[in-house]
């Protein structure tokens, strides 16, 4: 089966689209740790790291709706290559801005403001950007095999998610902050010549001129049916719950490497690099044990197992005071996350219909998505009064509730064991 798969990448098409994401899941893992540690530079506060996570995730639940309609009408071909140039251009500005001068990026200055409007339309070409980059492996593959495809995508994108955040702590702690950007910007237009070598099939526009109206009523369909579905409520809530106490301790791992790991011979952009890395590697290894244990486990119950598993980052890094307890809270919160999110298709399936999946799903992730926002700025304001280590405390507490409570919960309980298999 593995030969199976590898074969696709004679597939020259599917190769460079493979290929061009590996290199954008490097690129974004690189910037990440590079610019989470310049703002909180800019700004010397969690709470000003708390903003800046919590626009990425409002980007995603404002634009990834309209991102999908974008790349049902227009060349997507194109579309990719737009992007990654744009962003390789935005990637430079970042470049410009930490090398600037110490007056014009301390405090509350001006440094702090173009960073953070340089990142929010990072955010927003990131979330344009993988609609399309999902809809063209179908261009290029066939319909049997987009299992596969996906698959191995999937194995390349982890890898650079691994990767990504140790190359950007070595090349801040090597050479510099710029050369982060630098190294991200060259990425990206990497990605770009190779979507440049795809050729996909002719463009087929959608039919009707009214889309944003369709997209609207599609949103409110999905609601209405989210609504009536009562496991795929009682799921969406129980998540929803949760990510308001994971919300709490979003964006205060670089404000932990700062304040409580780095010091000697290892920095802050490192350890936080490091910290990155131990999740993705978590996230692959509980998303390839997710298929197993659900053959020996109630799904409904290792979904939520999951969620408990993720709660344990917050207690460990509210505890750590080494390197190594907190990257081993990181590599378990990776692999809850991991079997949560390959039990949550399974979970939001439901009884309902097959065509209204997608939008469930989309709802599932925006509904969680907007208390979480909220509370990651509330978090790093409690961080800046208390301590990070407190924060992390309180989040692990108010997880561990909400799993807790769930197991009780009637509309939970009457989920059946096994998701039914439509």
């Amino acid at each position: 089966m593995p030969t199976r798969r590898l074969s696709l990448l004679a597939n020259r098409n599917f190769f460079f689209v493979w290929l061009s994401g590996g290199i954008v899941t490097l690129s974004k893992a690189i910037r990440t740790v590079a610019v989470m540690k310049l703002f909180y530079d800019l700004t010397g506060s969690a709470a000003g790291v708390g903003i800046l996570v919590g626009s990425d995730i409002l980007a995603g639940v404002l634009i990834v709706p309209l991102a999908g309609v974008l790349a049902d009408r227009f060349d997507r071909r194109k579309m990719l290559i737009s992007i990654d140039i744009v962003r390789a251009v935005l990637a430079l500005l970042l470049m410009g801005s930490s090398s600037a001068p110490i007056a014009f990026r301390t405090g509350h200055s001006d440094g702090a403001l173009l960073v953070y409007g340089i990142s929010v339309a990072l955010f927003i070409l990131t979330n344009c950007y993988f609609p399309a980059r999902s809809a063209i492996v179908a261009d290029v593959v066939e319909k049997e095999r987009l299992l596969d495809a996906n698959t191995i995508s999937r194995s390349l994108g982890t890898l650079g998610k691994v990767l990504g955040p140790l190359l950007g702590g070595f090349a801040v702690l090597l050479f510099s902050l710029p050369s982060a950007f630098a190294l991200s910007a060259a990425l990206y237009l990497a990605a770009a010549v190779a979507i440049f070598f795809v050729r996909t099939p002719p463009l087929s526009l959608l039919r009707g001129a009214a889309s944003i109206r369709a997209v609207h009523e599609d949103i409110v369909d999905g609601i209405r049916h989210v609504r009536q579905n009562p496991a795929v409520f009682v799921v969406t809530t129980i998540y929803l719950a949760f990510l308001i106490g994971r919300g709490l301790s979003l964006g205060l791992d670089v404000v932990f490497a700062e304040q409580v790991l780095a010091g000697g011979r290892i920095s802050t952009s490192q350890v936080f690099g490091y910290m990155m890395s131990a999740t993705a590697l978590g996230m692959f290894l509980g998303t390839l044990s997710a298929r197993y244990l659900g053959r020996r486990f109630a799904e409904k119950w290792l979904w939520l197992f999951g969620l408990g598993v993720m709660s344990l980052d917050a207690l460990g890094l509210a505890l750590a005071r080494t390197l190594s307890l907190s990257l081993m809270s990181k590599f378990a919160h990776g692999i809850g996350a991991g079997l949560m999110w390959a039990l949550a298709a399974i979970m939001l399936r439901g009884d309902g219909e097959k065509s209204k999946r997608g939008r469930v799903f989309g709802l599932f992730v925006t509904a969680a998505s907007i208390p979480a926002a909220i509370t990651a700025y509330l978090g790093g304001v409690l961080a800046d009064y208390t301590s990070v280590q407190f924060v992390y405390g309180m989040a692990f507490v108010w997880m561990l509730l909400t799993v807790i409570g769930s197991c009780f919960r009637r509309g939970f309980k009457a989920i059946p064991a096994r998701a039914q298999k439509t």
